[in-house]
């Protein structure tokens, strides 16, 4: 088994912000890519159109053993702003 498929202890590791379409968007980091983890993979969830990021860990931590994993708040949800456009 390869580095990249051992499977690792995985806990948040951090939850940060990027601006993206002019607003604030939230995100939630499991797994990482440094150390015994390097070269893995990314994923992304998207939980769904209710769900903030954080009611993923569960699922977020079983991937973050084998993927570098985040996890979005999705536009107006968790701690993503809202904006009154849609585009």
């Amino acid at each position: 088994m390869t580095n990249a498929m051992r499977p690792a202890p995985s806990v948040l590791r951090y939850g940060a912000h990027v601006q993206a379409n002019g607003i604030r968007q939230h995100y939630l980091r499991y797994g990482g890519d440094d150390g015994d983890a390097a070269g893995r993979d990314a994923v992304v969830l998207i939980p769904g159109i209710t769900s903030p990021a954080v009611t993923w860990g569960f699922v977020a931590e079983r991937f973050g053993q084998y993927f570098d994993t985040y996890v979005l708040d999705v536009r107006g949800r968790g701690l993503s702003e809202a904006s009154e456009a849609l585009d």
